[in-house]
């Protein structure tokens, strides 16, 4: 969502007069409100939060009775409130995990099946290990449904050290003191509970989640929602908070291009907090939940002190990085430096999770998740390509085209097809060139940095 582009285009369309010297009135406000809030509903905002949300706004404008300088004026003034009353409507502050330094913290996770629960429960685990500095720190599953669910929770945790047990469905009084037993003898600083998949149209299921969570007795309960989950996800969120005691949310999913409409629907009513973000599928990647970031992503502004923390936090080569800048802006670059740095990028996360980071300027403003999905199979094809060429091949590409025999050697080698070399081929006789333009042009201080970005068209 490229909000000032929006609100510019419907201004175009919805106001003909220019706004001189002129107090906006009720009528003009509903024009482009009408509009913008279609704009939210197709960002997964849900219907009865979206038409909140601009009822809100255009309360406020109308008692302001202030007078606007022109449509410029207006589509300012505009982007401002909106962004600032997304970040207040989010929560206007980051809001921490509730931690006694003393007991055990015991935490409840709970959600619809697909969520990412599972995999959130360990993220969870690593980063109160490694960032809060909480030891003894276990974690449970309660997912007698899915046959896989501990197993998966198990090879999470265990190369961190962290012990994993499974408690069977509790369908007796015996089988419940036990369980009971199993709580009152744990001395760990958090226990982590990933309770199974909830049927939120199943008595029965949200039955089941109550009697857990009246015997667990949660420090938190954290409802893990899906970021593209979309319209439903207020709904969903709504049930759980009328069955239980919830504390806060956990987005999974985050580092598609979705705009977390989900998250601001979920937010917007109940007011529960989101404290985390999961991005990408390695444990290291739960991120605390900043409300103006999150806004500055979404409206395209970037987010640029998140991606820092992630270069740092992932340990990607920054060295590396700048080498292969310095090369490619001399014209120098080889295939070999392209597939390094496709790996420091991953290294940090999705190609579309690393560009939301980023403000959607220039080419980067057209370049869609369709663009960047087809762009990272072609990356990864690249890297088996280049993985079976020599390291002449590599630092002279041009010999492909005069010598067929290396052509087959690596297409046989690497169990690619032959228009997968000659794409990598084609595109990197493109960035060559356009590096060797570039560097005449830094020579004439002529630079034109959109060429930068140009490999994604």
């Amino acid at each position: 969502m490229l909000l000032a582009n929006i609100i510019q285009k419907i201004l175009t369309r919805k106001i003909k007069h220019n706004f001189l010297a002129k107090r906006i009135t009720e009528k003009d406000i509903d024009l482009i409100f009408e509009d913008l809030k279609e704009e939210f509903i197709k960002s997964d905002v849900n219907l009865k939060v979206a038409t909140q949300f601009f009822q809100e706004l255009k309360d406020v404008l109308m008692e302001e009775k202030k007078i606007f300088l022109g449509k410029e004026e207006v589509q300012k003034e505009l982007y401002l409130r909106i962004r600032d009353k997304l970040i207040e409507s989010l929560g206007e502050k980051s809001e921490v995990l509730k931690i006694k330094r003393k007991g055990t913290n015991k935490y409840l996770l709970v959600g619809v099946n697909g969520v990412g629960k599972t995999t959130t429960v360990g993220k969870l685990a690593y980063y109160l290990q490694k960032k809060e500095k909480l030891e003894n720190i276990e974690v449970v599953s309660l997912d007698y449904n899915r046959a896989a669910a501990f197993e998966q929770l198990q090879q999470l945790v265990t190369p961190w050290n962290i012990p994993s047990s499974f408690i069977p469905e509790l369908t007796s009084t015996e089988e419940v003191n036990k369980f009971k037993e199993f709580l009152s003898s744990k001395t760990s600083q958090a226990i982590l509970f990933d309770s199974g998949g909830i049927l939120p149209s199943s008595p029965e299921s949200l039955d089941y989640l109550k009697k857990l969570s009246n015997l667990i007795e949660p420090t938190e309960t954290i409802i893990v929602i899906d970021a593209l989950s979309g319209q439903e996800s207020l709904d969903i969120v709504n049930i759980f908070y009328n069955t239980i005691h919830i504390d806060s949310i956990i987005v999974t999913k985050s580092d598609s291009l979705s705009p977390l409409g989900a998250a601001l629907s979920s937010h917007y009513f109940l007011k529960l907090p989101i404290k985390f973000l999961g991005e990408g599928e390695h444990i290291q990647d739960l991120i605390p939940f900043y409300p103006d970031r999150i806004v500055s992503r979404v409206i395209g502004e970037g987010d640029l002190v998140s991606l820092a923390d992630k270069i740092v936090d992932k340990g990607v080569n920054t060295g590396s990085a700048e080498d292969m800048f310095f090369k490619f802006l001399q014209g120098k670059f080889d295939l070999e430096d392209l597939i390094k740095q496709f790996k420091e990028i991953k290294k940090i996360g999705s190609f579309s999770g690393v560009l939301k980071m980023f403000p959607k300027l220039g080419k980067l403003s057209s370049i869609t998740s369709t663009n960047l999905e087809g762009l990272e199979n072609e990356f990864i094809a690249w890297e088996y390509l280049v993985q079976s060429m020599t390291d002449y091949e590599k630092k002279n590409p041009k010999v492909f085209k005069t010598e067929s025999s290396r052509r087959v050697r690596v297409i046989k080698g690497s169990g690619r097809k032959p228009e997968e070399l000659n794409q990598l081929l084609a595109k990197w006789a493109a960035s060559k060139k356009k590096s060797e333009e570039m560097s005449k042009k830094l020579a004439g201080n002529q630079m034109d940095w959109n060429h930068l970005f140009s490999f994604m068209k």
